[in-house]
This record gives C-alpha cells, sequence and structure tokens, in this order.
C-alpha cells in the first residue's frame, strides 16, 4: 500500500522531538560566552517538542507536493502517497540525527546536522532515479538539485515558522538557569 509509509513517519518524528525536550528541558546547553547552563522549562520544552514534531510531518507533506510540482513533466509523475513516502524515506536521516537534540552541545548538533544532511542527499540522489523510473543522467541530476534546493527553503521556512509560533506562546520565564530553579519554579505554581 502507498501509505505503508505513515507509521514510519509518525513514529520516526517522534525521535527529534523527544529528544529536543530532553535536551532542553533536562541536559541544558551554555551560550556563547557564558558558563552557566540553560534550561527552558518543561512547559515550554514541552511546547517546543509538539512544535518539533508537527513540524516534521508537516514539512514532509510540503516537500511532498513540492516533489510532484517539480516532476510533474516526467512521465512517472508520483501520486501524493508515493511522493510522501520517497519524502519520509530521504527525512530518515535527518530524524535519526535528531538524537543529537538530547545532547545540545554546538559541535554534536552541527556535526550531526552536517552528517544527516548528506545522508539524506545521497538517499535522494541514489533514489530519485529508481523512484521516478528514470536513466541516471543529467536531468535526474537537475531533479534532484531542484529538490535539494526546494528542501533547503521548506526546512529554513518550516524552522522560523514553527520556531515564531513557540516564541509567541512563551513568557520571559521560560528560560531556567538550573534544574534546581526549575524545581523552584515548578514548586511555586503547586
Amino acid at each position: 500500500s502507498p501509505w505503508s509509509f505513515l507509521p514510519v513517519l509518525l513514529i520516526f518524528a517522534l525521535i527529534p522531538a523527544i529528544c529536543i525536550y530532553i535536551g532542553t528541558a533536562h541536559v541544558g546547553w551554555e551560550m556563547f560566552g557564558s558558563q552557566n547552563n540553560h534550561l527552558l522549562t518543561q512547559g515550554s520544552a514541552l511546547t517546543l517538542a509538539v512544535l518539533v514534531y508537527v513540524g516534521f510531518v508537516f514539512g514532509v507533506g510540503v516537500m511532498a507536493q513540492f516533489i510532484r510540482w517539480i516532476l510533474f513533466r516526467t512521465p512517472g509523475r508520483p501520486t501524493l502517497a508515493r511522493a510522501m513516502a520517497f519524502v519520509t524515506f530521504i527525512a530518515l536521516p535527518l530524524m535519526i540525527g535528531g538524537i543529537a537534540g538530547a545532547f545540545p552541545y554546538r559541535l554534536v548538533i552541527v556535526g550531526t546536522a552536517f552528517v544527516t544532511a548528506i545522508w539524506a542527499v545521497l538517499l535522494l540522489f541514489k533514489g530519485l532515479p529508481i523512484f521516478m523510473h528514470l536513466k541516471n543522467n543529467d536531468q535526474t541530476r537537475f531533479y534532484g538539485a531542484c529538490i535539494v534546493a526546494v528542501g533547503f527553503l521548506v526546512l529554513v521556512t518550516n524552522a522560523f515558522i514553527f520556531q515564531h509560533m513557540w516564541r509567541t506562546t512563551q513568557t520571559d520565564a521560560s528560560y531556567v538557569e538550573s534544574q534546581e530553579e526549575q524545581s523552584d519554579l515548578q514548586d511555586m505554581r503547586d
């Protein structure tokens, strides 16, 4: 069935969401020039995690539509379900790389993003000729380059939209300096 990818998408999109929650609410990170460990409140981290999950699923849907649009002149133009399955396959490295969100250290995040992006692009260029029943030629590489360019735009736009949605729901008390301060904040609310 062309919709058999859906459980894979919905389950694997949980990886970055759960890891972002753990990393921002329980592990914390250091800001440039500061030795203090910063955390998000649990409510703020949960909101961010939900938006990361929705952002991944939404991003796959948007990319599937763009792939259908980019490949509209090819003889084997994919259905929406096939395009979403293909995008899910390509996005799996990015979802698995979301494990790095549990360890919010700059080098870990940047290194993982670099490796998973290359992995995803390799999957795209290896899978596109098979997926579209095209010969591995300049035209296929052109379609692949178009998909990479649109994918980057969708990723950046998606990140800005969901980051803005997250920031508009937060107050000044969304950041805490330590887990002790987070516990004190929770005690004050109770």
